[in-house]
């Protein structure tokens, strides 16, 4: 691992970067998800607290305003957003972070952290698989189709990133991302 980068990993929904950062946390001890908020329902196994703070977007307009954020969007109808705070008691623990965010909010974060920040963007196998993927997981059709629409809009930014992923195989993408960091 590279010792003190803030980690960035993007992708469009379904590309799989959930379940790599999974895996990473799950064999580096040094390392800790940073949880973002967001405006969305809970998906059946999610938790609050552990995979994202949930809340409401009275709650989440009150954070914007108080420049709680060190980004958010709205991303598929839904406000997510990084608090500077989450960031700040992980590095303080001496842990490494890894964000879980969308390409905008990493421009923000690119912006605001420079040279200590390292982004990955993984891309999908294909649109076709995208859209397997997300049937797979049970998303609504009205979500698979607002994700699927805004898939290659993601996709366009994956040159900003730092490095490119495809994940096709999931355990040679896990050994790719080893090697990137």
């Amino acid at each position: 691992m590279q010792p003190n980068k803030i980690i960035v990993i993007s992708a469009p929904s379904g590309a799989g970067k959930t379940t790599l950062i999974r895996a990473l946390l799950a064999e580096n001890p040094n390392l800790e998800h940073v949880i973002t908020h967001t405006t969305r329902a809970m998906r059946p196994g999610e938790v609050n607290g552990k995979d994202y703070h949930f809340i409401d977007q009275q709650t989440f307009q009150r954070y914007i305003d108080s420049d709680y954020f060190i980004e958010w969007a709205k991303v598929h109808g839904e406000y997510y957003g990084t608090s500077q705070a989450a960031i700040q008691t992980v590095l303080d623990a001496g842990r490494q972070p890894i964000l879980n965010i969308d390409w905008q909010g990493a421009q923000r974060a690119r912006t605001l952290y420079g040279k200590n920040l390292i982004s990955i963007f993984v891309l999908p196998p294909s649109l076709q698989e995208l859209e397997y993927r997300l049937r797979a997981r049970g998303d609504s059709e009205t979500q698979i189709q607002k994700r699927l629409g805004m898939a290659e809009e993601e996709i366009s930014h994956a040159h900003e990133f730092d490095h490119i992923l495809t994940n096709d195989q999931f355990a040679e993408t896990l050994r790719d991302l080893r090697e990137v960091l």
